[in-house]
């Protein structure tokens, strides 16, 4: 029957036949299987037509490194205070040593990006009360991405801070006012809001009709002191 012998060794002498094939004299192309990644290989072909055989034609090739996706893990603080900085380790291992990028999605709308087998990134989570979902891949130099990682991370509201400025002695019968600056780790995220109380000796002092209490400016007209 007319058609090839396909052989294939790691030596030259092929002395040890890792593996054959039997290609058909109408065919163009063989597949070698089972070939060990990164690694030399000799093959040899000669062709047949069922009487006689050729001499063996011969070549050598070297198989290529299957690449390896990285391996990612991350770690951060499960609990933080809303408007102060969260760190993240991030760390990957990649069995071909290939360089490393990462993407992160911080679970409130924003992703960043950072390189490095094994580097920190930060982030501010601006509100809470909150769990936030962080989540990673790590990509390698040849496009190869990790599984994603994630863990999440409870973000504390804070309560906002006040200072009061306004007139230092009060009369009566004159009019005091006051001005309250207050502030928010979360901005705009947290409507503030204001009330307003006057004591005298210890002991809550009633204000007089109408007095708006509800807002940062407030004033009021002492009927004793």
């Amino acid at each position: 029957e007319t058609g090839y012998v396909l052989q294939w060794s790691k030596g030259s002498n092929f002395s040890t036949i890792d593996g054959s094939a039997s290609p058909t004299a109408n065919t163009t192309s063989a597949i070698a299987i089972e070939l060990t990644d990164g690694t030399s290989y000799y093959f040899r072909l000669k062709a047949t037509n069922g009487i006689a055989e050729s001499s063996y034609a011969t070549t050598t090739a070297t198989t290529l490194a299957l690449n390896s996706a990285p391996v990612a893990t991350l770690d951060g603080d499960a609990n933080i205070d809303e408007g102060d900085t969260y760190v993240l380790h991030l760390s990957a291992t990649d069995a071909d040593n290939d360089s490393i990028t990462w993407s992160i999605d911080w679970g409130d709308n924003i992703i960043s990006s950072t390189s490095g087998a094994n580097t920190d990134v930060t982030h501010i989570f601006a509100d809470g009360d909150a769990d936030y979902v962080i989540s990673a891949v790590a990509t390698d130099g040849t496009g190869a991405a990790s599984d994603p990682v994630s863990q999440t991370a409870h973000v504390q509201n804070v309560a906002p801070a006040v200072t009061i400025s306004g007139t230092g002695d009060i009369y009566q019968d004159h009019l005091a006012e006051f001005t309250a600056i207050a502030s928010d780790p979360a901005l705009s995220a947290d409507m503030l809001q204001y009330a307003w109380t006057v004591t005298k000796e210890g002991q809550s002092y009633e204000l007089p009709p109408g007095t708006i209490t509800d807002t940062n400016f407030f004033s009021f007209v002492p009927g004793d002191v």
